[in-house]
């Protein structure tokens, strides 16, 4: 599937540069946009979201998830957003129900599957 579709990949992350190439290359051409929150890498996490063309913010860390992830929300500009964690990727059958979903009027959420990676 290579149409990129109206929604923005949402995640918050710190010291991921392990998983994070694999979680944004799932994503990658089909997503409007990609929006990382680091909460402080000292690790590659910054430098290779932005080298796969990540829209990167910092935000300090307090604490709270659900603050670390409305700022990514905030900062997305497409209409849909998909909640993404840097040891998930977007399984490759869910794109095309993603896209199938996104064209109708009468939808306000999709159930698209995220497979879990996980430590290797």
């Amino acid at each position: 599937m290579a149409n990129i579709l109206p929604f923005s990949v949402c995640m918050i992350v710190r010291n991921e540069s392990h998983h994070l190439p694999k979680a944004l290359a799932s994503v990658k051409g089909i997503a409007a946009e990609i929006v990382v929150v680091d909460t402080g890498s000292t690790d590659d996490t910054v430098s290779i979201a932005t080298a796969m063309g990540a829209k990167v913010l910092h935000f300090e860390w307090i604490d709270d998830f659900a603050a670390a992830r409305n700022a990514a929300i905030e900062a997305a500009t497409q209409p849909w957003i998909l909640s993404l964690d840097a040891d998930q990727m977007l399984a490759n059958d869910s794109a095309s129900l993603l896209a199938s979903a996104l064209q109708r009027t009468d939808c306000m959420a999709q159930v698209v599957t995220i497979d879990l990676y996980g430590p290797s």
